[in-house]
């Protein structure tokens, strides 16, 4: 589910995500992805090179950008022993607006590399 103040629009053939009215200052909205050393969908790498990325709803719609209006920020969601044997730790990027935002602008975020997780 989205945020209220946020909507999916098709622009130009895609869906992207959107201001759904106008956001007057920085707000942190939600987790676009999700990492574990256990989870291996996809092609995308997950934190630290083990298990991959798996993307959200919210992370779905997101458009990159050389100029973002928004960031990624790695956030732990949780940490513990593997039947006592390592330690392993799940991650999440967590999406930030940076900077007022009109109604109808598209959320954009720095373009991440293949196997980086980092904004």
């Amino acid at each position: 589910m989205l945020p209220t103040f946020l909507t999916i629009r098709k622009k130009k053939g895609a869906f992207v995500l959107c201001a759904a009215e106008d956001i007057p200052h920085r707000r942190m909205v939600g987790i676009t992805s999700v990492t574990h050393p256990h989870i291996h969908v996809g092609n995308g790498r997950g934190y630290a090179g083990e298990g991959s990325l798996v993307t959200t709803a919210l992370g779905a719609f997101l458009t990159t950008s050389d100029k973002p209006n928004c960031s990624l920020r790695e956030m732990m969601l949780s940490g513990g022993y593997d039947w006592g044997l390592h330690f392993e730790d799940a991650w999440c990027l967590h999406l930030s607006i940076n900077q007022p935002l009109k109604k109808g602008e598209i959320l954009t975020v720095k373009s991440l590399t293949e196997g980086d997780t980092s904004p």
